[in-house]
C-alpha cells in the first residue's frame, strides 16, 4: 500500500508539449527495423532529468564541460563521490580498474539490479585497496560482470580501455535484463523496447573487429547499437568502400573519468534508474512516470494524476485564486485531484499514461503530472515546485 509519499520533496512534473512532439517525430522518422550505420537499440528514456541534473559543484567541471550533465548525474545517484576532498571529479584522468568496479557496484542499486551475494575471490593484489573497493571487485566478479586478470590477481591499478568499457557495461545490462541477453553460442541479443523482439547487432567497427577477440567485438557492437558509444573519429573511406561503420572505435584507447561518466549514464537509460521524487518523460508512445524514494527505491502504488491545457502558457491553467481552470484530464474521476480511479505505480515504481491527442496533433500544450494522497488537489501554489521534466530540459518551452 502506498504510504511513504510524504518523504518525497518533489511530487509533480511539467512536460512542455513541444518536447513530446519533437520526441514523437524523432521516433516516427526512424524505422522500427534494424538500420545499418544507426544505433537501433538506443533508449528513448534517460536517467538524467529533474533532480538528477543538480550541479554538485565540482570545481573542475564547469557548466561548459562536455560531460557536465553526465558527471553531475553520476553524483546524484551516488555512483561517484568525487576525488581528493570531494570538491573535484578529475574528468581528464584515466579510469583505473578498481575505480570502475566502484562505479558499477554503486550503480547496481539505482538501476534496481538483483544480484547474488559476493563471494570472496581472494585476489592477492588488492592489499592497497579499501574495503569498499575490495567488496565491489568481489561482487562484480561473483556476478559475472567483471573478469579477473588471472585466477589469483585482478590488476586493480590497470587502466580501463575502450574494449573493457564495452564488455563491462554490456555485462552490466545483461544483469539488469531484459535489454541484453546472451544466447548459448555467446551471441548478444538486444531488446531495448522490452517487447520480445530480440535482434543481434548488425553494425561493427572494422578496427575493433581486426584487433580484439570475437566476444569483445560483439560487446563493442552491442554498445554502439545501445547508444552507449558513438565511436571516435571518421575513417578515411566511407560507404561501400569502408567495411562496417565509417568510424574508428580505437579499442585500445584509454577512457577518461569524464567519458566513463557519459558511458555509464547512457547505460543507465536502459535500466530503472530514475531520480528521487517524481519524474515523467515520453518514451515514443506513452508518458512514462517514475516515483522514487530518496534512496532510489521504487514507490509502489503511488496514485498519478495528469491534466493538460491547450497552451504553452502554463499560467492560463489557473484562476486568479490559484485553482485549476480550463484544463482537461486523461484518467481519473476528478479534475486536478488525486482520487480512487487514478492510475498507480507498479512494483517498479512506474506507470505509463496516454499521451493527449492534442500533443500528437502538434497543438501547443502543457501537461502536468503529479502525485499526492487521495483527496489532495492541485493549485497554483503547488505549481511553484517543479519535478523532473521530459528529457531533463528544465524550465524550457518549445514552440511549433
Amino acid at each position: 500500500m502506498f504510504q511513504r509519499l510524504s518523504r518525497l520533496s518533489k511530487g509533480w512534473a511539467v512536460l512542455a508539449a513541444g518536447a513530446l512532439v519533437a520526441s514523437l517525430l524523432a521516433v516516427n522518422a526512424t524505422s522500427a527495423t534494424a538500420t545499418t550505420d544507426t544505433p537501433d537499440e538506443r533508449s528513448n528514456l534517460t536517467a538524467c532529468l529533474g533532480e538528477a541534473l543538480t550541479d554538485w559543484g565540482f570545481t573542475d567541471v564547469p557548466d561548459t564541460h562536455v560531460f557536465h550533465d553526465s558527471i553531475n548525474c553520476l553524483a546524484h545517484y551516488g555512483i561517484t563521490i568525487g576525488t581528493g576532498d570531494g570538491s573535484t571529479f578529475s574528468p581528464e584522468d584515466p579510469v583505473k580498474r578498481w575505480q570502475m568496479m566502484l562505479f558499477l557496484a554503486r550503480a547496481l542499486g539505482p538501476a534496481n539490479i538483483n544480484h547474488s551475494r559476493a563471494r570472496a575471490q581472494n585476489f592477492t593484489d588488492l592489499g592497497n585497496l579499501n574495503d569498499e573497493a575490495r567488496d565491489a571487485i568481489d561482487l562484480l566478479v561473483t556476478n559475472g560482470i567483471a573478469t579477473p586478470a588471472s585466477n589469483r590477481t585482478f590488476d586493480p591499478e590497470g587502466i580501463v580501455d575502450r574494449t573493457e568499457m564495452a564488455l563491462l557495461l554490456v555485462n552490466f545490462l545483461d544483469a539488469a535484463g531484459p535489454v541484453v541477453d546472451f544466447d548459448t553460442n555467446g551471441d548478444i541479443l538486444l531488446d531495448a523496447n522490452d517487447d520480445g523482439s530480440q535482434s543481434q547487432p548488425d553494425d561493427y567497427f572494422q578496427d575493433a573487429r581486426d584487433l580484439v577477440p570475437v566476444a569483445a567485438d560483439r560487446a563493442i557492437s552491442a554498445a554502439y547499437e545501445l547508444g552507449i558509444t558513438t565511436g571516435v573519429d571518421p575513417t578515411p573511406a566511407a560507404g561501400s568502400a569502408q567495411p562496417g561503420l565509417d568510424l574508428y572505435y580505437r579499442p585500445r584507447g584509454s577512457v577518461t573519468r569524464g567519458q566513463m561518466a557519459a558511458f555509464i549514464i547512457r547505460s543507465l537509460a536502459h535500466t530503472l534508474a530514475r531520480p528521487t521524487g517524481l519524474s515523467a518523460q515520453y518514451d515514443g508512445s506513452e508518458i512514462r512516470v517514475s516515483v522514487r524514494e530518496d534512496d532510489f527505491e521504487p514507490v509502489v502504488d503511488a496514485p498519478i494524476d495528469m491534466f493538460f491545457i491547450e497552451t504553452e502558457d502554463a499560467n492560463r491553467a489557473f484562476t486568479s485564486r490559484g485553482d485549476c481552470s480550463d484544463v482537461d484530464f486523461v484518467d481519473g474521476t476528478y479534475l486536478c485531484e488525486i482520487d480512487f480511479s487514478d492510475p498507480t505505480t507498479d512494483d517498479d515504481g512506474e506507470v505509463s499514461l496516454t499521451v493527449p491527442q492534442l500533443i500528437l496533433d502538434g497543438t501547443d500544450t502543457t501537461v502536468w503530472v503529479w502525485t499526492g494522497r487521495e483527496g489532495d488537489e492541485f493549485d497554483r501554489r503547488m505549481a511553484t515546485r517543479r519535478g523532473g521534466a521530459d528529457r531533463g530540459d528544465r524550465h524550457r518551452r518549445w514552440r511549433h
